[in-house]
């Protein structure tokens, strides 16, 4: 190609072309990143969080935890005395969840002496588990009530001497305590026997930390893969009790839960939200990007495109091509092709390539590549209700490479040609199909059900998204109402939405402000256990 025809590659749509460039166009650079970590679901289909102080809050309340103890050992050895209020602490992970427990009276008769333990601080490492229990199969979903189970404390154990329900892990004094207990052999006393107390009295903790209800019925059909067939818990700890989180954890149309991992992600609750719910990458992409897409075009059916990649991807069928919108140039119609196409999430954005073909003349045709970068936002609409709306990350990549048979003489006017192709194609078939791809993926989240998706898609290029984009607040409303936190004094009331490695929504559940004196956090554990030598639970 000489230098004069390389002039001539300018279009007016301002998209970037390049005319048979053996390089590529350079790929955008990413959005800037963030310090915020991706809030993936590790392999469960929803996570429901909330931090530590509403976690605490709820156990505030009269009779949350016995409010006193004692345990004798013989004439020799007891323990008596009030405890304060119970807390969920740092320190614990996965499953294991940690108290601290303070003493606020009590003494230690040890060898005829008697000892002051008030103000000592005992931490001790639990597990939780659903009563009644979870199946090992999920159940049929059966009515709009479903299966109620709450998240207590686990009080039994197949094996009580390796995998007790209970370990006091340390139990020790504010520092310039004086009582009379703060020795390194009463302290160790005192702990051993609180170890055993809370063994033989642990089922007097009947908080109920959350309540699940599984097999529910949805009441739109077109809702049901959001409502869980089977449940866990996690903790996971932070820096402070502000980003120290308690999540629910569940899976959703009778997918097992036997070789998942009871780990919740630190960052499952976006900055400033109360909450945060999320909803997996694969699971978003088989129940609304998956039936949305084929919407998006005029002349594709469902079964156009596919899953691949282990869900995590969608491309085209093998063996398909789709027809995309006609362009004219010229007083002649072009008839483009799409021959390949794939969707990813890529944390945070939504990332679509897709190929298209254009036969030019006899001996000449040109292959498209479009990519466009796209996240999700949450929009208020016009009547005040809230939906999901789309913003692009960064600009999209065009490039292209044209093919020519050797019979062809190329000249300045078969060039301008092709640009002025290209450019009608990106300008026009690409860039509508960039908005109607992921408008229809917003339609089909958002309503969960795909008649009439089209007219849906049309008219929000038309008037814009918080004119005419559907309320999310019935899909949102589906997905969180199964689960129940114990001082929520509303349902799940968004405050924002994205893509951080799942769908992402931060919410309210307008917990009450805390009241009375904040508790003190724990010292750190002494000798603290590695997760390989802390006590199992079965």
């Amino acid at each position: 190609m000489t230098a004069a025809a390389e002039k001539i590659v300018v279009h007016p749509s301002k998209y970037a072309i390049r005319i048979h460039d053996p390089d590529p166009m350079p790929e955008p650079a990413p959005p800037a990143s963030s310090d915020v970590p991706i809030a993936d679901t590790l392999g469960w289909d929803t996570v429901f969080a909330i931090n530590l102080p509403h976690v605490n809050d709820a156990l505030r309340q009269p009779g949350s935890a016995p409010g006193d103890f004692s345990q004798i050992f013989s004439s020799a050895y007891a323990i008596a005395g009030i405890f304060g209020t119970w807390q969920v602490t740092m320190g614990g992970d996965g499953q294991d969840i940690y108290l601290l427990v303070p003493v606020a009276n009590g003494t230690l008769d040890f060898n005829g002496s008697t000892y002051d333990i008030a103000g000592g601080l005992a931490t001790v490492m639990i597990n939780f588990d659903y009563v009644p229990g979870v199946p090992k199969a999920a159940p049929i979903p059966g009515d709009a009530k479903g299966i109620s189970h709450q998240l207590e404390t686990k009080t039994t154990t197949s094996d009580p001497t390796n995998q007790p329900i209970a370990a006091v892990v340390q139990f020790v004094f504010p520092e310039g305590s004086k009582a009379s207990g703060n020795t390194p052999t009463n302290r160790a006393l005192v702990q051993g026997a609180l170890t055993q107390w809370f063994i033989d009295n642990l089922e007097r903790f009947q908080h109920v930390f959350s309540t699940v209800n599984l097999a529910e019925k949805a009441d739109k059909a077109s809702f049901q893969w959001l409502k869980p067939s089977l449940t866990g818990y996690a903790y996971a700890d932070g820096t402070k009790p502000e980003n120290s989180l308690l999540g629910v954890l569940t899976t959703t149309q009778r997918r097992s839960i036997a070789d998942l991992s009871h780990q919740i992600a630190p960052s499952a609750i976006p900055s400033g939200a109360q909450s945060g719910f999320l909803i997996s990458a694969q699971l978003f992409l088989k129940q609304s990007v998956l039936p949305g897409l084929p919407h998006a075009f005029k002349k594709a059916s469902a079964s156009d495109f596919q899953l691949t990649n282990h869900g995590s991807e969608i491309t085209l069928a093998p063996g398909v091509s789709v027809d995309v919108n006609d362009i004219e140039y010229g007083g002649t119609t072009y008839h483009p092709k799409m021959s390949s196409f794939n969707l990813v999430i890529n944390d945070t954005e939504i990332v679509t390539n897709m190929v298209v073909d254009v036969d030019v003349s006899p001996g000449i045709s040109v292959t498209i590549m479009m990519t466009n970068y796209q996240t999700l936002t949450l929009v208020t609409k016009t009547d005040g209700t809230q939906t999901l709306g789309y913003k692009a990350t960064r600009p999209p990549r065009h490039t292209y490479v044209k093919h020519v048979a050797a019979w062809v003489k190329i000249t300045t006017a078969i060039l301008s040609l092709l640009v002025a192709i290209i450019g009608a194609v990106v300008a026009g078939p690409g860039a509508a199909l960039a908005d109607a791809i992921i408008i229809g993926i917003i339609v089909a989240i958002i309503i969960g059900i795909i008649v009439g998706i089209e007219l849906i898609i049309e008219d929000v290029i038309a008037k814009g998204v918080a004119e005419a984009m559907p309320s999310i607040n019935p899909m949102v409303y589906a997905a969180t109402d199964p689960i129940v936190w114990p001082t929520a004094a509303s349902s799940f009331t968004l405050t924002s939405a994205g893509l951080n490695g799942a769908l992402q929504f931060g919410g309210t559940l307008n917990f009450p402000t805390p009241q009375g004196t904040p508790l003190a956090l724990a010292p750190p554990l002494r000798g603290r256990r590695s997760k390989a030598t802390k006590p199992r639970r079965s």
